[in-house]
């Protein structure tokens, strides 16, 4: 085994996320069930981004001006794809609630509030160091 720590087989696993999302999702024994997340690799990240990008038409030429991310869509599809738990591609889960697709069925799934707790843990988990390190000291200044 190479010494080198860049090399794929000696990088650490990422370690799932739980989130407890509601209290409204519990086990047989009554207990709140987190969601769990994972982190997807940057090139999965890169082609989710590539279909979320809408043409940007100029309301009087009504012609093509260039293109732009839908940052709704793209932080949904991130979302979704990065849920483990609960299946959001299991069909049994998708027809108990009348959903078409992943997406439609976590927003059919949670509410307002829980939505929004999953998306703010989401963010909070996902954005940078660096992203992490400005938040920490922005509070730190305001406490």
């Amino acid at each position: 085994m190479s010494t080198n720590p860049f090399l794929k087989q000696n990088k650490k696993a990422e370690k799932p996320i739980e989130i407890f999302v509601s209290d409204n999702f519990v086990n047989e024994k009554g207990k709140p069930v987190p969601f769990v997340l994972k982190i997807i690799s940057s090139e999965e990240a890169d082609l989710i981004s590539d279909t979320c990008i809408e043409p940007v038409i100029d309301p009087q030429t009504r012609r093509k001006v260039g293109s732009e991310v839908n940052q709704k869509r793209l932080q949904m599809e991130l979302l979704t794809k990065s849920i483990v738990t609960p299946d959001l591609e299991d069909k049994e889960t998708q027809d108990s609630w009348g959903a078409h697709n992943s997406t439609d069925l976590l927003n059919k799934m949670l509410n307002m509030k829980e939505k929004a707790t999953l998306i703010k843990a989401f963010d909070k988990e996902f954005q940078s160091s660096e992203e992490k390190s400005e938040e920490s000291e922005t509070e730190t200044k305001n406490a």
